[in-house]
């Protein structure tokens, strides 16, 4: 049996060998955090960061089916499990939706609970309130969103913005950018302000499309400014 002598290492791996010990030797504890620090940066600029929106969904309390807790049927809790039944253009209802986290008796509470990039349906029904929108890239559809509010397939069921129980003031304010509001009525807007106007964008913003929505019965229908030349309101359709 014949025995191979173990080979010696190359000169070549050698030297490679002591420059990783020395390189492992001198790599102090800051160069160390900086090595990893340019290593995770890497990692992250191969990574798809998903951006996730959502829809919520409003109706007047009574307008919900409380599935989780029937005794509260007409006027779901927090926490309740509801479906929410639609109506106009929303053709089907959606269930398992929990009340107070993506269900909301009025569009302001939606509004708030919202992000950049979610859409709010409103369902037919009277909403006597003030909706401040103060979020970007938002979607507001009433219940004839899509349709001309000029023309004749329009149909009865309306998501209503109602300025009389607010003391006239004006219903909708919007005070961002990007902002989409459509298929609503909005109405009664009697406050002789200025500043009082059935739909209000504050100025300083861009991009609003205010578009097949009814505007009827107001001191002032819309006010709007736009300060950009690239990114255009639009108004339309109403």
């Amino acid at each position: 049996m014949k025995f191979r002598r173990p080979s010696k290492p190359s000169r070549k791996n050698s030297r490679r060998q002591k420059k990783q010990r020395s390189l492992r030797t001198n790599l102090h504890a800051p160069d160390a955090l900086n090595r990893l620090s340019i290593l995770r940066y890497e990692r992250l600029e191969d990574r798809t960061l998903l951006s996730i929106t959502q829809t919520f969904y409003v109706a007047n309390p009574a307008a919900f089916t409380d599935t989780g807790n029937p005794g509260n049927q007409g006027n779901p809790h927090n926490g309740d499990t509801v479906t929410w039944n639609g109506g106009g253009q929303f053709t089907s209802p959606v269930a398992g939706l929990t009340y107070g986290t993506n269900a909301f008796g009025s569009i302001q509470a939606a509004v708030t609970a919202a992000s950049s990039g979610d859409t709010i349906d409103v369902a037919p029904g009277t909403y006597s309130e003030q909706v401040i929108v103060g979020i970007g890239n938002l979607t507001l559809d009433g219940a004839q969103f899509g349709v001309n509010a000029t023309g004749a397939g329009r149909g009865t069921n309306e998501s209503v913005l109602d300025a009389s129980g607010i003391s006239g003031k004006t219903p909708l304010t919007i005070n961002a950018n990007d902002v989409i509001v459509n298929g609503f009525t909005v109405e009664n807007q009697t406050n002789v302000n200025i500043y009082n106007t059935a739909i209000f964008i504050e100025p300083a913003h861009h991009g609003t499309h205010v578009v097949d929505n009814i505007v009827q019965n107001n001191m002032t229908g819309l006010f709007l400014v736009n300060d950009s030349n690239s990114d255009q309101a639009v108004v339309q359709d109403n």
